[in-house]
Parts: C-alpha cells; structure tokens; sequence
C-alpha cells in the first residue's frame, strides 16, 4: 500500500519548462541507487555536445563521477550542481528529466519535476510508476541503453516535448488530489480492527 507524500500546491497557472533549450535535468543523491551512469556512458562514449545534463545532488560518488566524466564537465556537457535551494528553477531551466533510478519508493524528484512540467525519460524498472509517467504520453519509458539517442530525438521535436510538458503538469494535478493524512489515518484504522 503506498501513501503519497505531502505535495506542494501545483503552479497556479501552468508554465511551460524552457522547451527550447537542450538540458537535461537528473536529481538525487550522488549514489548507485539513483543510477546516473547509463546516460553519462553513453554521453562520454557518443562525444555529443547536443545536449546538456545537470545534476543537482550531493553524495559519496561525487568524487568517481567527477573523475570518470572530467572531459564532459570540462566541456560544459555535464555540471554537477550539488545541493541545490530551489528545485523549481532548477527544473524550470530544463526541457527533459531523466529518472534512470534501479529502484524507487515515492519518488520525490520526479513528482517535482512533473510540478515543473518536465517530460520525464525512464527506465523499463519504473514501468509501474504509472501515476507519475505513461509511456508515450508524458514521457518515454525505455531500456538503459537507448537514453542518449531517444532523448536526442525528443529533445528535438518541440511539439511532442510541449505536449509531454502538459501531461507531466497535468499528472502532478492528479497527484495533488490525494489526500496522503487521510490515507495514513485510513491505514492505522484498518490495523486496530
């Protein structure tokens, strides 16, 4: 049984993220969990400057992943912004939110990037995230290894990206409509029965 977490208020009028730039935008601790390095291999094996990743997180593999991708960061295709204060602009900044985590209970940053209206790319493992991102619809669900080249492709087609950018904010409107108190209540009552 999962109870949602308490959610900010959606943006009261719907903004549209920057569409037209070509950043990608991951969040998390800088740990395997979150499993940034997918896209990064790909980033660092195709030599493509076509598009730009920030990740905004601090964690025990910041020191492996500065070293294993120091020609991205050197090239500006990869800045790792640490913690960050302000998760909305930070995802307002980008057209895309890649979620390659192996495994999610809530997941946190990716409620707040569909607040922000991001597109969202996944792994195949959060294909039973429905709530939050359906395939085709607002975002794509994919293998690992086919990251970089879809992404290349979406972040092109502005109409497809501004579409997805509805859905996502119209997921996050859904999500608000939960009642996550009322569910905790629901649940401890259920167990004194």
């Amino acid at each position: 049984y999962v109870i949602s977490n308490i959610l900010k208020d959606p943006i009261e009028e719907y903004k549209e993220p920057e569409i037209n730039s070509n950043k990608v935008a991951m969040a998390g601790r800088l740990c395997a969990q979150k499993n940034f390095t997918p896209l990064l291999d790909q980033l660092k094996k195709s030599n493509t400057t076509e598009i730009e990743v920030s990740i905004a997180g601090e964690g025990g593999l910041r020191t492996y992943l500065e070293k294993e991708y120091e020609e991205l960061i050197k090239n500006s295709t990869l800045t790792l912004k640490g913690n960050i204060k302000n998760i909305d602009s930070f995802f307002s900044n980008s057209s895309i939110f890649c979620f390659p985590s192996l495994w999610e209970g809530y997941p946190n940053c990716l409620v707040e990037a569909l607040r922000m209206g991001l597109p969202i790319v996944t792994s195949k493992r959060m294909k039973y995230l429905t709530e939050f991102v359906e395939n085709n619809v607002n975002g794509l669900i994919l293998e690992d290894h086919n990251f970089l080249i879809e992404i290349k492709k979406l972040i092109v087609d502005k109409e497809r990206l501004k579409y997805m950018s509805l859905q996502s904010h119209k997921k996050y409107i859904a999500l608000c409509k939960r009642n996550p108190v009322q569910d905790w209540i629901k649940l401890i009552e259920s167990n004194y029965k």
